[in-house]
């Protein structure tokens, strides 16, 4: 959801009755990390989503808190699927190659 006006306590109702996870993503500043069920959807779509979204690579400095964050997810049984669509010159690959060794320690 991309439209800030999706993203309320009336929505995320809808999700967890439904049992669909809300789509956390970074094309929103301060996008809210609201899990709706046991399982979340995370979308990376480039460390500067404003001028150059798809674009460009995370690296461990921006994607060291997003993995504590989804560490504490599955410590808590819930079940994370990580997805990279900044896929210029394979840097999602690269990114996604790191996270995957960061939350396999």
């Amino acid at each position: 959801m991309r439209d800030q006006s999706w993203l309320s306590e009336q929505t995320y109702d809808v999700l967890r009755r439904h049992g669909a996870a809300l789509c956390i993503h970074d094309l929103l500043a301060d996008h809210p990390r609201e899990l709706t069920t046991n399982w979340t959807y995370v979308r990376f779509h480039g460390p500067d989503t404003v001028k150059r979204p798809y674009q460009g690579r995370y690296g461990p400095a921006a994607l060291t808190p997003e993995a504590e964050r989804i560490s504490a997810w599955l410590a808590e049984d819930v079940d994370v699927y990580a997805y990279f669509n900044n896929d210029e010159s394979g840097y999602a690959v690269q990114d996604a190659r790191w996270l995957s060794g960061e939350l396999a320690r």
